[in-house]
């Protein structure tokens, strides 16, 4: 049997709402039931025919719909999301899904349909409760972060009505926030509170709880390189009191973590150790979720030293030439940031002769059974830079001709960056500027 808010009904046992059978000077209205093919509308009872399926119980014609109960929605707003039509006829699966499209507006806490018998037709009127309006939202107890942070999570508004599925959302924001800023122990309780009429007043109150610690930084498997130099650059801290409460170290921070496992790796990088592993991070919170154990899981593997260090892609220059002042050699350790230093000589060797954008990256080819690698230096020369013009902004007070004095650097000639390095240091010393930038912008393939 299927009932849409059923308010009278012929069947055994339920009480029948006498409006449906009509008294002296009252026009019949019923709520519909539907029961084993028998359709009971306006006290009258309709057979459906065999040939009718359950699904498609057919009843008389629709001569009108209308909407009631309706304050803030307007009428044709709820109409348009209605796809019965006037002249159809009555059936209880078409019913069914209008009650559903009605409730996915989200504005109503209850419809249900009545109908009214007029002149072998049918009137059918929905009848709407709206939901409560929320008319301000408050926070209680978040002593740590403003209100303002706090409502920018929210997914209820004030001036709309009251939605319980998204005063969970809002909640579970907020919860996410508060573990975000390390208070993984933070509690939010919503209160609604009716003030007049429908009018309702929505508090979030919170007891934001200590921030959680982090009482151990495990790195396992990490063997050749001393723990105190593999933490050093990690963001990802043991908490310690003497200084965690002005610098914040010691909060655990997710999303941190990936980027301490590449600081790991640039570490073993820069020791030589290319092919070294690291596993996800394994974050375990204490029961009282006070404290946190963060553990990085590490596969060292070999330590590679240089086997050949080559250049390709340059003309201007010889292997020799810019080899010259390396301090790579065959048969060394590999240490990126010595392999970032010879990038930058090389590129200053460029630099010097006018070729102010050259570009050099290292390829490197390691080969596990001789725990060696070849780095070829692959150049990108670029074109001869000059300089065409000379600007200077941001000196109120300190004339053109004063600061031009200092640069070494000037208008027609090739571009040298050893020249633009050493104006940038006279222009500094005189310790006129708060801040000095020299900004090269290519204006065409050939000048700045």
């Amino acid at each position: 049997m299927h009932v849409f808010r059923t308010t009278g009904s012929s069947l055994p046992g339920q009480k029948v709402d006498g409006r449906a059978f009509g008294g002296a000077g009252t026009t019949p209205r019923v709520t519909i039931i539907v029961a084993y093919g028998i359709l009971l509308l306006g006290g009258l009872l309709w057979v459906l025919g065999p040939e009718v399926g359950l699904a498609q119980e057919a009843g008389p014609p629709i001569s009108t719909i209308t909407i009631q109960g309706n304050r803030r929605i307007e009428s044709p707003a709820i109409r348009s999301r209605l796809t019965l039509k006037e002249g159809e006829r009555f059936t209880a699966e078409r019913i069914r899904e209008q009650i559903r499209a009605l409730y996915q507006m989200g504005y109503f806490e209850d419809v249900r349909v009545e109908t009214e018998p007029k002149a072998g037709n049918l009137a059918v009127i929905f009848v709407v409760t709206e939901k409560p309006f929320v008319t301000e939202i408050l926070f209680d107890g978040n002593d740590n972060l403003k209100d303002e942070k706090l409502t920018e999570k929210l997914t209820v508004r004030t001036q709309s009505f009251l939605d319980q599925q998204q005063i969970k959302d809002s909640v579970e924001r907020l919860r996410q926030l508060y573990e975000d800023e390390g208070h993984f122990s933070a509690r939010i309780v919503p209160v609604i509170k009716s003030l007049d009429g429908e009018r309702k007043s929505l508090t979030f109150f919170v007891k934001e709880g200590p921030k959680a610690r982090i009482k151990t930084v495990a790195l396992d498997g990490a063997k050749s390189i001393p723990l105190k130099k593999l933490k050093k650059p990690l963001v990802t801290r043991e908490y310690f009191w003497l200084i965690s409460w002005y610098d914040d170290s010691g909060v655990y921070k997710k999303e941190e973590l990936d980027n301490d496992v590449e600081r790991i790796r640039q570490a073993y990088f820069d020791e030589g150790y290319l092919d070294v592993k690291l596993g996800k991070p394994a974050v375990d919170l204490s029961p009282d979720k006070k404290w946190f154990t963060v553990r990085f899981p590490i596969v060292e593997g070999p330590q590679f030293r240089f086997s050949r260090i080559s250049y390709k892609g340059h003309t201007v220059f010889s292997d020799a030439e810019l080899r010259s002042g390396s301090k790579l050699k065959e048969g060394d350790v590999i240490r990126m940031e010595a392999v970032k230093e010879d990038i930058k000589r090389a590129t200053d060797v460029y630099g010097a002769k006018g070729y102010a954008f050259s570009d050099i990256n290292p390829l490197i080819q390691p080969d596990p059974e001789s725990k060696t690698a070849m780095v070829t230096f692959d150049v990108k020369e670029g074109a001869l830079i000059r300089v065409r013009n000379i600007n200077i902004s941001g000196n109120d007070k300190t004339r053109d001709k004063v600061i031009r004095r200092e640069l070494r650097v000037n208008e027609a000639e090739l571009i040298d960056t050893a020249a633009m390095q050493l104006s940038f240091k006279r222009l500094n010393n005189m310790n006129y500027f708060e801040t000095v930038e020299i900004v090269p912008k290519q204006v065409d393939p050939s000048t700045v």
